[in-house]
């Protein structure tokens, strides 16, 4: 990717203050309330608006001693930097299939005194020390009838959270629709093996289109509804961004209780003209969304929802 797409600016800010007893899932099901947390307006450091060395496509980044430790998907790499100067220290990884490489690096995490990178392409977690050194990589392969295994998060023990597809071409609906997975989660003992199917949970929004002769053409949609899974603790959350109140599990899958806002807010109608800003901001492809789904409309009753009147 060309240079003159917008950097990406991370801001090192220690003002964030949430006050979550993180091993306590034990708690009542009823919704609670939400702590509070505030950002600073002025970042302490930025990196990534370099010309020289820009960064794009940033999938994760933590702080761990000294350092701020950044992955960057469009490079494969993890990043390190000195966190008080932004001087970059060290890069690991690059594209490949070797020990340390990725196809497709999608997810970076820190569990203890451990890094945790999953490569999407080769279905892999990496395991790093906090220098950056590689400790070891560990397959990730499908489970059952579910298909695209990708990790979510990493438990304190160094097991591991999985997502992964229901995929049955036979019964899906033919497009043009509006099509929405369904997901399951699974957990892995520290070596890779499966151990036990949790939860069920909708997956990312999306249209799709035809293709050819019989194919499909999904698309991103502006707006969609989408789902965020990660550890939290040693259990695990479930959210979905049309839903102020986000599901709190144990390892085993035990609903614990819910987080959230004391009074629901009110869902607010996204218009055409909305759709269109977006479509602006982010250069997203709505050109290729249809923007009147009327076929849409009559089958799911849905596509008034997002792309407005």
């Amino acid at each position: 990717m060309p240079n003159r797409l917008r950097l990406l600016a991370i801001p090192i800010v220690v003002t964030l203050a949430v006050c979550v007893d993180r091993g306590e899932l034990s708690g009542q099901a009823e919704p609670q309330a939400a702590p509070s947390a505030r950002i600073d307006t002025v970042p302490l450091l930025t990196i990534g608006d370099d010309p020289d060395d820009p960064l794009f496509q940033v999938i994760g980044a933590l702080l761990a001693g000294d350092n701020l430790i950044v992955a960057e998907m469009s490079s494969q790499t993890i990043r390190f930097y000195d966190r008080s100067t932004g001087e970059l220290l060290q890069t690991v990884g690059g594209s490949g299939e070797g020990p340390g490489e990725y196809r497709l690096l999608v997810s970076f995490e820190r569990a203890g005194d451990r890094l945790y990178a999953f490569d999407a392409g080769l279905f892999r977690a990496t395991v790093l020390d906090l220098s950056g050194a590689l400790e070891r990589t560990v397959s990730i392969t499908p489970w059952g009838a579910y298909q695209f295994p990708s990790m979510e998060g990493v438990f304190p023990d160094g097991s591991f959270l999985v997502s992964a597809r229901v995929w049955n071409l036979a019964n899906r609906p033919r497009p043009p629709m509006i099509r929405r997975d369904p997901m399951v989660l699974g957990r892995y003992d520290a070596n890779g093996v499966f151990q036990d199917s949790l939860n069920a949970y909708p997956g990312v929004e999306y249209y799709v289109g035809t293709f050819g002769n019989g194919g499909e053409a999904p698309r991103g949609l502006p707006f969609s509804s989408t789902t965020n899974v990660g550890v939290y603790g040693d259990g695990y959350f479930v959210s979905d961004n049309k839903d102020p109140m986000i599901a709190v599990f144990d390892a085993a899958g035990n609903r614990r209780r819910q987080v959230g806002p004391a009074n629901r807010p009110e869902l607010v109608r996204i218009t055409t003209e909305d759709r269109e800003s977006l479509c602006r901001f982010r250069g997203h492809g709505c050109r290729r969304v249809p923007a009147v789904l009327s076929v849409l409309q009559q089958r799911q009753g849905r596509g008034r929802r997002f792309l407005g009147p």
